[in-house]
């Protein structure tokens, strides 16, 4: 768990200087990465709620990964909105 939070905070400090950079010069393609990222980290969640490799689509497994993915998306407008004030140039 250590390594996990210490990869989010350097990830946090360092990626999220490189992102904008890249948006500015290579739109498209930084965009095409960030959701191919995003679809391929899909599977994670649901490899983890079953605990084995092989994940069954069944309609179980699908409403715990929507609803989670729900959580998730909500926290993020959460957060979003929040943040909305924080001067990050200063930080």
């Amino acid at each position: 768990m250590d390594v996990f939070l210490v990869g989010g905070l350097v990830g946090l400090f360092t990626v999220a200087r490189v992102i904008p950079r890249l948006l500015d010069s290579y739109r498209e393609a930084t965009l095409a990465f960030l959701v191919a990222l995003v679809i391929g980290a899909l599977r994670a969640p649901i490899a983890e709620l079953s605990g084995n490799e092989t994940v069954a689509w069944i309609p179980e497994t699908i409403g715990v990964f929507v609803g989670l993915a729900l959580v998730g998306g909500l926290l993020v407008l959460v957060l979003d909105w929040y943040a909305i004030d924080i001067d990050f140039d200063r930080l």
